[in-house]
C-alpha cells in the first residue's frame, strides 16, 4: 500500500522486504526491479539489485541471480556482501554445471556397456584364429625370453634315501 501512497524508491524497497520475508519472491522481485526504476541514488539501485540477486539465488534462478549481484558490484564495487554472494553463486553455477555433464556422460556409458553386452563378437571365425595363434606365439616369445635371462638353477644334490 506504501507504493501505492508515494511510489518512491523507499516504500517499493521496503514492500520487496516485506514481500520476501512473507515468501513471495516473485512479487518481491517485482518490488525490487520497480525500486530500481524509482532509486535516485546509485547506492540505492544497488542496494535493490543486491536484494533482487538474494531473492534469484533462494529461487534457484542462478543467471539472473548472478547479473543481479554484478549489477549491484557496478554501481557499488565496495560492497562485501554482494561480492561474496555472487561468488558462492558462481560457485554453485559450476556445480550444477557439472552435475549435469555427469548426467548427460552417464546414461552414455550405459549405452555403451549396454551395445557391449548385446553385440557378439563381429570377429570371423578365420579372424579370430589368427588373432589366437599371434598371442600363442607371443605368449611362447616371451616364455622364451624369460627362460633366457633366468640362470641356470644350481645342480642340486641328489636326493639321498
Amino acid at each position: 500500500q506504501a507504493a501505492k501512497i508515494k511510489p518512491g524508491f523507499i516504500p517499493l524497497y521496503n514492500q520487496g522486504n516485506a514481500l520476501f520475508k512473507n515468501k513471495q519472491p516473485e512479487e518481491a522481485l517485482s518490488a525490487y526491479r520497480a525500486a530500481i526504476e524509482k532509486a535516485n541514488t546509485p547506492a540505492q539501485k544497488a542496494l535493490a539489485w543486491y536484494n533482487s540477486g538474494v531473492v534469484l539465488q533462494q529461487s534457484d534462478k542462478l543467471d539472473e541471480c548472478i547479473a543481479a549481484y554484478k549489477e549491484a558490484l557496478k554501481l557499488a564495487p565496495d560492497d562485501a556482501e554482494a561480492r561474496h554472494n555472487l561468488q558462492k553463486a558462481l560457485k554453485e553455477k559450476r556445480k550444477q554445471q557439472q552435475q549435469q555433464e555427469q548426467q548427460k556422460q552417464q546414461p552414455q556409458k550405459n549405452q555403451q556397456q549396454q551395445q557391449q553386452k548385446q553385440s557378439p563378437s563381429k570377429l570371423t571365425k578365420k579372424e579370430a584364429e589368427t588373432k589366437l595363434r599371434a598371442l600363442q606365439q607371443q605368449e611362447r616369445n616371451l616364455q622364451d625370453k624369460l627362460r633366457k635371462q633366468e640362470p641356470a638353477p644350481a645342480s642340486l644334490p641328489e636326493k639321498d634315501w
